[in-house]
């Protein structure tokens, strides 16, 4: 493509064929992550890492769609088990579905509070909300209201939320638009606790 622009030539074709390269390369990625088995390096870490590498990555994308960013966390360390760039994955995705869900501009929030010893993560967004025909299929393989969508970014999402003795839960907000809750068992610190350790049998359930 950009030897045909050098040479003056259009480049309209090759810019399709290149955009759908792409959308396949994430069709075949989403596949791949779906069947891959879950591996990882487990330590003990605070989910407030994993929310602000989150916000570092959809900050511009919320500014670009005129989205309102809206953080609530406990200023507190809320240390959580398990594989950090899966949450981190995990919350990416809830996030960019959010953000599709208001093209024209709305309100994002992340919210992580502690009750009962378990972390309650939520994604909340003011778009139209979930459609009545997926709510009983949101997390079912190839099941997607989006036209170019594949359907397994959230069961991915629920499988690495089991795979840390959680859950989530997808439902229509009261008001407006959707919200996605992640609920994982808090970690017990201590200072012998190894930087490396597996995931506890602890399992919250959803609220």
């Amino acid at each position: 493509r950009d030897k045909f622009a050098d040479e003056g030539l259009p480049t309209d074709d090759l810019e399709l064929v290149e955009q759908e390269i792409r959308r396949m390369e994430r069709s075949v990625n989403s596949l791949l992550e779906f069947a891959r088995p879950e591996q990882g390096e487990h330590a003990t870490f605070p989910i407030q890492n994993v929310i602000r590498k989150t916000i570092q990555l959809i900050e511009g994308r919320c500014g670009q769609q005129g989205v309102k960013l809206v953080v609530d966390c406990d200023e507190s360390p809320i240390p959580i088990e398990g594989d950090a760039s899966q949450l981190q994955q995990l919350l990416l995705n809830l996030s960019l579905n959010a953000l599709d869900a208001m093209p024209e501009g709305g309100e994002l929030t992340i919210r992580a509070k502690v009750n009962d010893g378990c972390l309650q993560l939520s994604v909340l967004d003011s778009g139209e909300g979930i459609r009545e025909d997926m709510l009983a299929k949101l997390f079912t393989p190839f099941s997607t209201s989006k036209p170019t969508g594949v359907g397994l970014g959230l069961g991915i999402c629920r499988r690495i939320a089991n795979a840390h003795g959680g859950t989530l839960i997808g439902e229509n907000r009261i008001q407006a638009g959707a919200e996605f809750r992640l609920t994982l068992p808090v970690a017990e610190t201590s200072s012998t606790q190894a930087n490396e350790s597996p995931i506890r049998e602890a399992t919250c359930k959803p609220c």
